[in-house]
């Protein structure tokens, strides 16, 4: 049996306030950018440069009712995931290749004082996404 593991841990500060979006059967999805850095010091210089990665985010049903209701620019977070594919050919029929992570856990790392405005939400035709079909039935079937 061959074994793997696809988990991200990442801890960061949000970039601009989530997107929140619902179906038409209720669900929801946020979307959100978490930006990470990452410090070194190069051979040739005394100076640290730090650098900073952005990360897109997705997370579906109590989590997205979290983020939408607690979440904002400038938050930090603790997201534990999956990274997810996010590769699409358009009309033009030219690839486009990239990634989310798939949140799973989303942890509040400062406390929120206060309430908030609420976010707009998005209303989208059609049922939930294929990925929240895949955190409610927990794990998928394996194809081999």
């Amino acid at each position: 049996m061959a074994y793997s593991l696809n988990q991200v841990t990442l801890l960061g500060n949000v970039g601009s306030d989530p997107e929140i979006k619902q179906f038409s059967d209720g669900s929801l999805v946020a979307k959100l950018t978490l930006a990470t850095t990452h410090s070194y010091k190069p051979k040739d210089s005394d100076e640290w440069v730090e650098t900073v990665d952005w990360h897109i985010i997705q997370a579906y049903g109590s989590q997205a009712k979290t983020i939408a209701s607690y979440v904002r620019k400038g938050h930090k977070l603790e997201i534990v995931g999956s990274i997810k594919n996010n590769n699409y050919t358009d009309e033009k029929e030219v690839k486009h290749y990239g990634y989310f992570v798939r949140a799973k856990e989303v942890i509040l790392i400062e406390k929120v004082t206060g309430k908030f405005a609420e976010l707009p939400i998005k209303q989208v035709q059609g049922s939930k996404p294929a990925e929240a079909e895949e955190a409610n039935n927990g794990d998928s079937e394996i194809p081999f």
